[in-house]
């Protein structure tokens, strides 16, 4: 279990012990009581302090920019170093010049401590300069702010027969992790739902013409699609990673 909460949270394998030790006479329920409210306050009082001893900081919990769900904030994935939210911020104010109406939508970023620490499932997301975004959509030809994904990932927005996919050239390889996320996230009344190509498009613009931008990760097939293969920033992330037509990598210097 502490290893699990660990992995999960970072913070949490610590407040499990430290709560099964210390209250070591109290009941289950008790104890899970007592751990459960120590874990929210240091979430979002404690939590951030010593992060910023560490140059991380969280990204904002509403407003312009804002988390897809809230339990990317509750998990503590939701920290990056002060360049990486600056530089968010100032594309965000950029994009809201043009969709004054809409929001930022941040998926994982990083834990709040320690360079290197992993965040599972992802490979590079430990050091507080990356950070994943979600596209727009539209259901039903209206915009709205999620997909038919409740995390905001695993809704992909796959290639057509004349485009190259790398999702079946990837499982032809051997890499069975490349589209799994599309099969474990439960999707509701996905066919209603289509990505807002002209907004997720420039996001993806404007990120690419932000001076810290180092790389952005998308599938080939949507670069193609959505004519964007003159960003010199875009990369295909490979085989051993995942797919990315259900969300942005974004990641600064």
């Amino acid at each position: 279990m502490v290893v699990f909460l660990t992995a999960l949270t970072q913070i949490g394998g610590i407040i499990y012990l430290a709560t099964a030790i210390g209250f070591k006479r109290y009941t289950a329920v008790r104890k899970v009581l007592i751990g459960s409210t120590f874990y929210i306050i240091s979430v979002f009082l404690i939590v951030p302090l010593f992060a910023k001893l560490g140059n991380r900081e969280p990204l904002p919990y509403r407003g312009k920019i804002a988390p897809y769900t809230v339990f990317t904030c509750l998990l503590n994935r939701h920290y990056v170093n002060t360049e990486t939210r600056k530089a968010l911020e100032s594309v965000s104010q950029k994009f809201n010049l043009q969709y004054p109406e809409s929001r930022i939508f941040y998926l994982d970023a990083n834990f709040p401590f320690f360079d290197g620490f992993p965040l599972l499932p992802h490979l590079s997301h430990s050091d507080g300069k990356k950070l994943d975004l979600a596209f727009y959509y539209k259901k039903d030809n209206v915009p709205v702010s999620k997909s038919a994904s409740f995390i905001g990932y695993g809704f992909y927005e796959g290639p057509t027969g004349k485009e190259i996919n790398y999702a079946a050239i990837c499982r032809r390889k051997g890499f069975w992790q490349y589209g799994i996320i599309g099969k474990l996230v439960p999707m509701r009344n996905q066919e209603l739902y289509a990505v807002d190509e002209t907004k997720t498009r420039r996001l993806i613009q404007l990120l690419n013409e932000a001076s810290d931008t180092d790389k952005i990760f998308l599938e080939p097939h949507l670069q193609a699609r959505w004519k964007l293969h003159t960003l010199r920033k875009i990369r295909f992330h490979g085989c051993h990673a995942v797919r990315h037509d259900d969300h942005i990598h974004w990641q600064i210097h």
